[in-house]
């Protein structure tokens, strides 16, 4: 008795059936001793000629990047000669999904072999971008820092040379001309304007106020100490500066020279002008 064709109908396997007999087949442990997967395995990084760049490209087609079939190229040539890739419409694609699940990207991470040159030169460049921001964020503040630092330095310095002005006893003028120093300097500071006012009246020449016509009778300064005020016998009230400003042109016309160079050698650390050569004479000619 016949039974019409269309009576029938294969049963069709359960497809987690197959993923389970594929996966016990070829993944997992077991995939190490199949010899067709273990080959693959051993062209891909001990048998490459330069295991870096053929995972590195083997990478790239699995994710489905367009990586060209060149006949060329070395790296492709012996991914094709593994059998892991085959060529399609000129391009190359992953041969089969056994392929692509045994061989994914964390085989492909797992087998590249470090290459300890370019980390280093990574982690060089990581570390130099990051010290470039590290310097961008602080320059701010590392300058400010130096300022302060210079400002410092410059006022001990400077103060340091008023108070060595009022200890040159045996040369008041030159105690006077590093006291004009010092003011010019730090100008407004107690210390230094008190220095400047002892060597003004320990240099041998007194101020001398011109624009009465006659004695001054009386001088007195100001509630505030910034003028000076003067009575005549001829009538006349003057008033002069009797601030810094005018303390500092006070000392200035008492002086009657610079400091040598030798003298700012010694007192303020400039450094001396070099030695004028002096000249070769010249023989007399040759009679």
């Amino acid at each position: 008795m016949a039974v019409g064709a269309k009576n029938l109908s294969p049963l069709p396997e359960p497809e987690p059936e197959i993923d389970a007999i594929v996966a016990a087949t070829f993944l997992g442990e077991q995939s190490e001793k199949d010899h067709n997967l273990q080959f693959v395995a051993d062209m891909l990084t001990e048998r490459a000629p330069d295991a870096g760049a053929v995972l590195k490209t083997y990478r790239a087609i699995r994710r489905g990047r367009n990586v060209s079939d060149d006949e060329g190229s070395l790296t492709t040539n012996h991914l094709k000669l593994a059998g892991i890739v085959r060529r399609e419409g000129g391009l190359l694609r992953v041969r089969n999904p056994i392929y692509a699940e045994v061989f994914d990207q964390r085989w492909v991470r797992k087998n590249v072999p470090v290459i300890w040159s370019q980390r280093a030169r990574r982690m060089a460049v990581g570390a130099i971008i990051t010290l470039v921001v590290i310097l961008a964020v602080l320059a701010p503040f590392t300058g400010y820092f130096w300022w302060q630092a210079e400002q410092a330095r410059l006022e001990n310095e400077t103060l340091a040379l008023a108070f060595r002005a009022q200890t040159i006893s045996r040369d008041p003028e030159l105690g006077l001309l590093l006291a004009i120093e010092a003011a010019e300097h730090l100008p407004n500071n107690p210390f230094v304007e008190t220095a400047l006012a002892r060597m003004i009246d320990a240099s041998r020449v007194r101020r001398r106020f011109t624009g009465h016509t006659d004695w001054v009778r009386s001088a007195a300064y100001s509630p505030d100490g910034a003028r000076i005020v003067s009575a005549s016998w001829d009538g006349t009230v003057r008033v002069w500066p009797g601030n810094f400003a005018g303390l500092l042109e006070l000392a200035k016309r008492r002086v009657t020279r610079e400091l040598t160079p030798q003298e700012r050698a010694q007192y303020l650390g400039e450094p001396l002008p070099p030695p004028t050569p002096t000249p070769t004479p010249t023989p007399p000619p040759a009679e």
